[in-house]
């Protein structure tokens, strides 16, 4: 419904999550989710613009699934994108290439 500031448009990435413990929840966010473009920007996760169904955030019990679209606001000219999954404070993060 919204359209992306001047000079920039919109990236959008589906993520899906699966909880595969036997015994616990687990948290997820649009917030873990960073995107990089090859000359190293970065742009956070942008709350207009989202493709539905847009991941929100909460708890997975174990066996469960969710999944839905993270969208991004990007400068017109990025490319060749990564996106990075953090997961917490004390966790290590993941760089996935995408485009």
């Amino acid at each position: 419904f919204s359209k992306p500031s001047e000079g920039k448009r919109y990236v959008a990435v589906e993520v899906n999550y699966e909880n595969r413990t036997e015994n616990k929840n687990i948290s997820y966010s649009p917030l873990d989710w960073k995107l990089f473009d090859k000359e190293g920007y970065s742009f956070d996760h942008s709350w207009l613009g989202n493709k539905d169904p847009d991941l929100s955030s909460g708890d997975l019990k174990p066996g469960s699934k969710v999944k839905g679209w993270l969208t991004f606001e990007v400068l017109n000219n990025s490319t060749n994108f990564k996106i990075q999954f953090s997961p917490g404070l004390f966790s290590d993060s993941v760089e996935i290439q995408l485009f």
